[in-house]
């Protein structure tokens, strides 16, 4: 089976001032040459056209790589997930909707809020980390959450502190007498 690489590449590993053939670029980044070849037909700047090698400067790398990134993100609005599925930012269903509150806070202010959904097109289960002052925000624009369902290992009462309560019951009972 072959494993999934990854789509970002690391600009750091190269040096700002020096330049690069498409080689090199590949060797540093650990991609092929045809990708760094097909970066150049994208816009990736070479210093110049009429040499070969084709050279580029680690700094021009760098700038394009961040810009390649930059231009694939999908900045999600109210009520939106992003499906992993889908690869697109995506509505839940209405009825499956929820918002789940942690313990933990952010800052001095907010607390962190799980919202949950299924995604409308694949129902794929859907999960954005958020503050309470965001799903505030979902509310006021007609989102309604769903109650959490209570969770068997949420529960602060446990079988084994019912069993250490009993038995000091039995013992007190047992001086009592």
């Amino acid at each position: 089976m072959r494993t999934r690489k990854n789509r970002t590449h690391n600009g750091r590993l190269l040096k700002a001032k020096r330049a690069y053939s498409f080689a090199d670029i590949a060797e540093k980044l650990e991609t092929h040459v045809r990708t760094v070849q097909v970066w150049h037909k994208e816009g990736l700047k070479i210093l110049e056209d009429h040499t070969r090698p084709f050279l580029v400067m680690g700094q021009d790398l760098r700038d394009f790589l961040k810009a390649r990134l930059r231009s694939r993100k999908k900045p999600l609005k109210i009520g939106e997930f992003y499906c992993p599925r889908c690869r697109e930012p995506r509505r839940s269903r209405p009825d499956r909707l929820a918002a789940q509150a942690t313990q933990r806070r952010l800052g001095k202010t907010h607390k962190q809020v799980l919202l949950r959904g299924v995604c409308e097109v694949c129902d794929q289960s859907l999960l954005l980390f958020s503050s309470d002052r965001k799903a505030a925000e979902w509310t006021k624009n007609g989102l309604i959450f769903t109650e959490p369902l209570e969770v068997i290992n949420g529960s602060g009462i446990s079988s084994v502190k019912t069993d250490i309560l009993k038995g000091r019951e039995n013992a007190k009972s047992k001086r009592q007498k």
